[in-house]
């Protein structure tokens, strides 16, 4: 598990708000306050909702929170954030295909990046929910490492 420091907000919030980015991902929960609060949880493991089809909620709800554009939606206009969001299936077996200890693949259930705004900090942690308690950390290494390279990758600068 890592957490990574956004050294640009503005620019993760874009990708989280505006662009496609996530949208293969799966809604965990999602919690945002202004003067109102929207919260949103998925409380039923069965059911996977793609952040594509809860985005234009979450964009529309930060733009309007504290009255800006609702064509710039802006995490930071909020006074808190957390977005929840889990793996697709597809990329959690292709990442934990390179593992070198797959004994532990079937005990993982989801590969989890959680993003948080809070005290004019945007951060993203990473984590795994494992279905039983394992010491094998190979896993969370792969996953860290994906995260890392997929900001590299689009040029996001950021501090462990």
């Amino acid at each position: 598990m890592i957490s990574l420091i956004f050294d640009h907000p503005a620019q993760v919030s874009d990708l989280l708000l505006q662009k496609d980015t996530f949208d293969g991902y799966i809604v965990g929960n999602i919690l945002m306050t202004a003067k109102l609060s929207f919260v949103l949880e998925n409380t039923e493991e069965n059911v996977k909702v793609p952040y594509k089809e809860i985005r234009p909620l979450v964009s529309r709800f930060a733009s309007t929170a504290d009255g800006s554009d609702p064509d710039h939606p802006f995490l930071m206009s909020l006074q808190k954030a957390r977005i929840t969001l889990h793996a697709p299936q597809s990329y959690q077996n292709s990442l934990l295909a390179g593992a070198d200890d797959q004994s532990t693949s079937d005990l993982i259930r989801s590969l989890v990046l959680t993003f948080r705004w809070e005290n004019d900090t945007l951060t993203a942690l990473t984590g795994i929910s494992y279905s039983a308690f394992t010491t094998d950390k190979s896993a969370e290494r792969l996953w860290d490492q994906a995260i890392q390279k997929a900001f590299d990758h689009l040029g996001i600068s950021y501090t462990l």
